[in-house]
């Protein structure tokens, strides 16, 4: 009985300081940073932009899915004098924007916001585990952070790494460009599945709520918010498998009621001079570091830019333009 006693405070003992040890060292890197600021980053937006939020200098971000993390921090304040950083998700949809706006607000910090806007991010199902704990300033909640293995496997993995990140390479990515790239994609994704979840009344649903609760609250952060140019091969499959018009119906609804707000200013990128060069494009949406450059360049010209009386006309040249596309697979 006393060897069994022993046995058992041994092994309690060892997983205690296991315990104890993946705690120390969670804690003493902090790969999510949240506890203190860090240049090396292990470039998991969804864990690691709460604690980029609070403890990193900025005034202006950048947001959105992978359509706007190529966008280069250094651009945007050279030309509106800003301190910009990227917090963009990839795949970002309205489940992150309900935990990262308001806690960007209660940072106060942020004036300026460039926002990538995607149809997706109110047509697809929220798949991924957010971690709502990250987004407070409660440290005694935070016990999912350190008795966590892949918080431990990350810990090591900035270790490891140990390369600072410049601004401009947070959330960076390059991959092979040009049509026959983008061909491959589309004969791919060509299937019903890909699209068929793009429903106006279910995305209306959706974006009506996140505007109702986010928009208010940042009444005073002066918001450039983009539709992302996607390749006109994602507008042709829209079209071919029968979403088009509520697609079409979708952006019309959504620019109503952006327009609604003094301090939103709207820009439409998906017009047939981004579109239609397939040339820049790596897959069907992801486009060219050259058009992230591009679209920051039009907003500080204040081009493209959409207005009460501009934008019917030119969502019917868009509807024109992407019905009469004839796509050239050789």
């Amino acid at each position: 009985m006393i060897k069994f006693k022993r046995l058992f405070n041994g092994t309690m003992g060892c997983i205690a300081a296991i315990l104890l040890l993946i705690v120390g060292v969670v804690v003493a890197v902090d790969p999510y940073q949240q506890y203190r600021k860090s240049d090396v980053f292990i470039l998991n937006q969804r864990l690691e932009n709460p604690g980029v939020a609070k403890h990193h200098d900025y005034d202006a971000v950048i947001v959105g899915s992978s359509m706007s993390m190529n966008h280069y921090p250094s651009q945007v304040d050279s030309l509106f004098r800003w301190n910009t950083i990227n917090l963009t998700t990839k795949g970002g949809l309205d489940a992150d924007y309900y935990l990262l706006f308001p806690h960007l607000i209660r940072q106060g910090k942020v004036k300026h916001m460039v926002w990538g806007i995607d149809f997706f991010s109110y047509a697809l199902p929220v798949t991924f585990s957010a971690e709502p704990y990250l987004y407070d300033n409660k440290w005694w909640n935070d016990f999912p952070y350190w008795f966590n293995y892949t918080s431990f496997e990350n810990s090591y993995k900035k270790i490891r790494t140990n390369e600072l990140v410049s601004r401009d390479e947070i959330s960076h990515f390059d991959s092979h460009l040009g049509r026959q790239y983008l061909l491959k994609y589309y004969e791919r994704d060509n299937n019903e599945l890909y699209f068929k979840k793009y429903d106006f009344t279910a995305m209306k649903s959706r974006f009506d709520k996140m505007m109702d609760s986010l928009i208010p609250i940042m009444e005073d952060v002066e918001l450039y918010i983009y539709f992302t140019p996607y390749s006109i091969l994602e507008f042709k499959m829209f079209e071919q498998y029968g979403h088009w018009e509520q697609v079409l119906d979708f952006k019309r609804y959504m620019i109503g009621r952006l327009l609604e707000y003094p301090n939103v200013k709207l820009y439409d990128f998906q017009k047939e001079e981004f579109i239609c060069n397939l040339d820049e494009y790596m897959d069907l949406r992801h486009h060219s570091h050259a058009y992230n450059k591009r679209v920051i360049e039009y907003m500080h010209k204040d081009s493209c830019r959409v207005r009460e009386d501009n934008y019917i006309k030119d969502l019917a040249v868009l509807d024109s333009l992407v019905r009469l596309y004839r796509i050239e697979l050789n």
